[in-house]
């Protein structure tokens, strides 16, 4: 009988433990868990999706943001390469005497720039979400 008891006393035991967990703390873990997912496409929407490379004051190429690419631009004293790996975008080589585009190092945020002035080349982030007031150099 005392082998019975004992069972029956650590069964208790185990089902006391599980009755501190209560119903306010099922709710918040609801409430977290949805948060969490509800947040995603917030942060999404201001993730910037294209990069556009200008030559000339003109819009020479635009490419995704998401996808990896070397991309050789043709400019004024010579080739470059623009580097789009990781979410970021850089220029990894270029003919330019000073090299100051190369040593800007890599962007990622939306208007950021890079500029190559004696290849008359400007690389610029684009947000995919539409603004209608633009930001220049100024305000930023």
């Amino acid at each position: 009988m005392s082998i019975q008891n004992n069972n029956l006393n650590k069964k208790q035991n185990v089902s006391e433990k599980f009755r501190t967990f209560t119903w306010f703390d099922l709710l918040l873990i609801i409430l977290v868990i949805s948060g969490a997912v509800g947040s995603i496409p917030l942060i999404r929407a201001n993730q910037p999706s294209t990069v556009a490379i200008y030559k000339d004051n003109s819009v020479y190429a635009e490419y995704p943001l998401n996808e990896d690419r070397e991309i050789s631009v043709k400019g004024h004293e010579g080739p470059m390469k623009v580097r789009i790996h990781d979410g970021c975008v850089s220029v990894s080589s270029s003919t330019c005497m000073k090299q100051i585009c190369v040593k800007s190092g890599a962007i990622s945020k939306p208007y950021q720039q890079l500029v190559c002035a004696p290849n008359h080349v400007l690389i610029e982030i684009r947000s995919h979400k539409k603004t209608e007031q633009k930001i220049d150099a100024i305000t930023q």
